[in-house]
This record gives structure tokens, sequence and C-alpha cells, in this order.
């Protein structure tokens, strides 16, 4: 089954039956055929399609290859040549900079006065250029064209950056701050928890004269917090490569979307958590009993990562819709995110569960996506979706392939009592347990999911005859 491009042709572009072949039903058809098969038959799978090709690398290794074969004959003539051009010729082999470009793999080029020596030492140099490479290649010295950012993914010998420097980079800083430096006192008076999770804890202010929310996440203890451990820098960069990639989809021109959470900014904050903040999570705690550990348990060295998001409303769970033609504005709008992010950089979100949909009043009366220069028009129906929390997603983008490996979270996939729970354990048999490559069908899977809490889970405050349609509608999805 392909992604939410598919969906949308089928749910919503097109009005017609002509797209069945691809029909949701055959997800409730086979569900639990495929829940019952044993886990344990897993590693006999076999990938019969390999996702990724080596393309432009390997192909440029071929070339230089291919190049110095064309001059094995010159080089055999040369290698009487006089020492003076033998000198020539290891000093241009010495001019090789062997280094890491922008997270590319190891890339050999000449310096000015490489460049610059003898047109025979150059052809010497090229062939053993090309030979060195290829070998390098073939032993798994280089890095895949691809660099992997995920745990526990070996890396290059010789990273760009340290992975501190590297987060750092991302949120526009040389160094950790203090929580005063990003968040101002005013605004810190202002805040009001929202939410939390086993990550952290998020908050909602004013800032910059609009509505925010602040999802603050410790990194970097060597204690557990919230019964897990503290995420590392190499792990909380995905979730900041994905979030900001799919942020900058609002801006976009050929593919644009709204739908995804707007990312106003992300910072390294170092310090005990602020008094203002304590007093609001004792609030909440209050009301509504929290499940987390009380922040106050991190001193002055504690580092998390803080990200600023454009305010976008209440969970799908918790908010209250009107009507039917609501739920169906819901799911058409996070089907056409969801196909714009397939398109651009195969996005997929792999834990879309209702806590992850947000959604707002909006005075909008429609909502407007662009599909491969393709502009969809849906009727907002007064609300506006925000798709957020990308820890578990994957995209690739400019040959790098960003991802969450699940293949040993064993627990995620022995979830019971929440159909969210089979989903989990649905994608690991679409994907064979390989989180590193790409099948769109999990969105479809969690759409699917989503039509179901939408139709059996959600209680509309009207009802009637009216109505009714788009119920079918929703339905009909199933």
């Amino acid at each position: 089954m392909s992604g939410s491009v598919d969906w949308i042709a089928a749910m919503y572009i097109s009005d017609s039956d002509d797209h069945s072949s691809e029909d949701l039903s055959a997800i409730h058809e086979e569900e639990e055929s495929e829940l019952e098969e044993d886990n344990d038959n897993e590693d006999e799978w076999e990938d019969n399609s390999e996702e990724y090709e080596e393309g432009s690398y390997v192909s440029d290794v071929e070339n230089l290859v291919h190049k110095a074969n064309a001059n094995k004959k010159q080089i055999s003539d040369l290698n009487a040549a006089s020492s003076s051009i033998k000198e020539a010729d290891s000093k241009a082999a010495e001019n090789i900079d062997n280094s890491v470009i922008s997270g590319s793999p190891v890339r050999y080029m000449l310096t000015e006065s490489g460049m610059k020596s003898a047109a025979v030492g150059e052809a010497s140099f090229q062939e053993k250029q090309a030979e060195s490479r290829l070998l390098e290649y073939l032993e798994g010295s280089l890095d895949d064209e691809r660099e992997i950012l995920t745990p526990g993914k070996s890396k290059s010998r010789a990273e760009e950056l340290p992975m501190k420097e590297r987060v750092l980079q991302q949120c526009g800083q040389d160094r950790p701050l203090p929580f005063t430096a990003i968040i101002p006192p005013s605004v810190l008076k202002k805040c009001v928890k929202i939410g939390e999770g086993v990550y952290g804890e998020v908050f909602r202010t004013i800032h910059g004269g609009g509505s925010v929310a602040l999802k603050i996440i410790p990194i970097e203890g060597n204690f557990e917090v919230n019964d897990e451990k503290q995420k590392t820098f190499e792990e909380i960069l995905p979730e900041i490569v994905i979030s900001s990639e799919l942020s900058k989809l609002y801006d976009g021109v050929e593919n644009s979307t709204s739908n995804f959470c707007h990312v106003k900014s992300v910072s390294c904050v170092q310090g005990s958590y602020p008094p203002e903040l304590l007093e609001q999570w004792d609030l909440y705690d209050k009301n509504k009993k929290s499940e987390n550990d009380r922040p106050d348990v991190f001193g002055d060295d504690q580092l998390y990562i803080m990200f600023e998001f454009g305010d976008g409303g209440c969970d799908l769970d918790s908010c209250k819709l009107k009507n039917p033609a609501q739920g169906v504005s819901v799911l058409r709008q996070v089907a056409c995110a969801l196909a714009v992010g397939e398109v651009v950089m195969q996005f997929e979100h792999r834990d879309l569960h209702v806590g992850n949909v947000l959604v707002q009043p909006t005075d909008s009366a429609s909502i407007t996506v662009v599909l491969n220069n393709t502009p969809i028009t849906i009727d907002s129906e007064g609300v506006h979706v925000s798709i957020i929390d990308f820890t578990l997603s994957r995209l690739s983008k400019d040959g790098c392939t960003i991802f969450c490996d699940l293949a040993t979270d064993y627990t995620l996939f022995e979830g019971k009592g929440d159909y969210q729970f089979d989903i989990y354990r649905l994608m690991k048999k679409e994907n064979k347990n390989k989180w590193e490559t790409y099948h769109p069908r999990t969105n479809v899977l969690w759409m699917h999911y989503l039509c179901d809490k939408l139709i059996n889970s959600k209680r509309y405050t009207q009802a009637g005859r009216e109505h009714r349609e788009p119920m079918r509608c929703l339905r009909e999805c199933l």
C-alpha cells in the first residue's frame, strides 16, 4: 500500500470509487492474522528490495576508476620516468585533503599546489586516488553518502563536529545558556503547564506578541527521570532536525502545508528549574495528578533542550469537536500534511496517536495545501490541525536519513488495550523491523487509527440528520 498521497486520491481529491484497490478495509481484515504471527520469525523475512542506492558517490568512484583504467598504459610508461617526476608525483599525493565536509563522506581534494603539479604526476595521482577511494569504500571505512543520525549507529571516524557542538549549531549557540537568557522574566511569569510526557514538561506562555508552547526536555544527566534514561545529544538531534525541516514546509512553493507545528526556536539551556515553572508544575499536579518526577531534582549543571512552538491548541484526545464535519476536516488536514511530507522528504511520523494531533479554532473558512504544485483546498469547518512530536519519526533530506531505531525497543511493541499499540506492531511487520528504510504505508496505518478514533471514541456536541453524510464519509475510510 502506498502512503498518504494515495489516501488523498481515494478519500478526498476524487469522489469516485475507482481507487478501491488499496482500500483501508484490508487493514482490519489482515490485522488479526498479522498480529498473531510469531515475532521469532521476523529474522527470517527476506528484504527483496534495496531502499537506497549509493547514487552519486558510487557513480563518482566508478568514473574515477574508469578514467584510471584508461590511463593505465600511460602510467605504465611513466614508471620509468626520472626521479624528479616521481618526486612531483609524491608531492601531489601528499596534497590530499582527507576531511569530512558538511556531514558528507570523506572527499579527496587536491590543494592548489597539487593542482599545479605536472600532468604526468596528476595522471598518476588520479589513478591512485580512484583505487584508494574504491578500496576504502569496499572495506566500509567511509561513511555512506547518507549520514545516519540515529542512536547506536556507527559514525564516521572523523566526525565534522562532536554531537554537543552539532546540537548547539542547530540552536544557533556556542554554549548552553541559562533559562533567563532564553525566557525573559516577564514571559516566565505567564507560563502555565499544559502537558507532560516521559520526555519532560510543556508550558504555554505569551512571547513575541503571541501564544507559544515551551517543551523542555532534560538531557545528558546521569540519573533517570520519569523512570527513563535522559536523552543524549545524539538522541535528541534527530527530533531537532525533523521538527525544523517540517516547520519549513509552511513556506514551501511546490509543496507546502501549515499543519506541522511551527518551530519558533530551539535552545540548549543549563541550570536548575526556574521557581516560576516549579510553581506551575505543582498547580498542574494538584489539579491533574502529574505522573512525572517534580523537576526540582535537577541541579545547576543540568542540561535541557527547549523547543518554542507556535501554540497549536489542545490535543485531539481532549478537545471537543462540534460535529462529524469537523472530524472529516481533521482527517483531511492530517492526510494532506503527511502527503506533503512524503513527497518532499520521505516522511513517516510513526507515532501519530490522538495526543500528537493538536486542534485549535480558526476563523479561516478553508485550509490550503500545495501538493506537487497542485493547490488542495480543505473546508476547515472552523478547526486547524497541527501535528507534533517527531521523536520516533523518519525522513530523508539532502542525502541524509534521520530516524529513531526502534529495533531493540521491545516494550513499545508489547502494549495492550488500545488500537495504538496494534499500530506499532503493524509498522514493525511492514518494515521488517528495519527502521531506516522508507515505508509510507505506516502513515496510512496511523490515518486508519485516527479515523477509528474519530468514529468510535469522539463524542460530538451536535448530532442530527444533517451530520449523517460526514459520518458516512468517515466510516467509508474504514
